[in-house]
């Protein structure tokens, strides 16, 4: 019996050791992935980070150029206003001596035809 005791406790002891070993390799596998994961965590959020940063940035620079579109687009509607008025004074004024253009050609076409009864008489 004490030798099947024996034989049996060594057995017991070495399954033991075999099952402790196996744990140990899988404790140190999880503790790797753990890490891992802790790794590519940090990472994450780092470029998450940095992805937020290039959006703030962006927006900034969106906010910049909106204001600036703006300020041109004010600027070309006030040069298009003055040149639309310019170029109603200038229609005015020719209206104005076609007017006069007008009854000058009236005024000649008067006198020829004065000129011509006169010549007739």
């Amino acid at each position: 019996l004490r030798g099947e005791l024996v034989a049996q406790r060594e057995e017991s002891t070495m399954v033991i050791q075999s099952e402790s070993s196996t744990a140990c390799s899988e404790q140190n596998a999880l503790q790797s992935m753990v890490t891992e994961l802790q790794d590519l965590s940090r990472k994450s959020q780092s470029e998450i980070e940095e992805v937020w940063q290039t959006v703030d940035q962006l927006r900034g620079e969106l906010v910049a150029q909106r204001e600036e579109s703006t300020m041109v687009i004010q600027s070309e509607s006030s040069t298009a206003c003055s040149e639309q008025n310019a170029l109603q004074s200038m229609v005015t004024e020719l209206q104005d001596l076609s007017r006069k253009s007008q009854s000058e050609i009236e005024e000649v076409w008067q006198t020829v035809d004065q000129l011509r009864g006169e010549l007739v008489a």
